[in-house]
């Protein structure tokens, strides 16, 4: 229904991304590249499972705004 070039969804991942405040594209990552969902931080000490949407949400409010990569 809705293709990769469907305006109505781009434009719906905007206010999204906007909304979360995603400045590193981790929706469109979660939604179009990951197979594991598996995050590491830089040091690779820490590490998030993002299989749930809750997940992603949790990470990106928590950590993902401020990327320590």
């Amino acid at each position: 229904m809705f293709g990769s070039e469907n305006r109505y969804l781009t434009a719906l991942l905007l206010v999204l991304k906007e909304a979360m405040h995603d400045q590193f594209g981790y929706i469109d990552w979660w939604l179009y590249d990951t197979s594991d969902y598996m995050i590491w931080s830089g040091d690779e000490k820490k590490e998030w499972y993002l299989k749930e949407p809750e997940a992603l949400y949790d990470f990106i409010l928590s950590e993902g705004q401020h990327r320590d990569e």
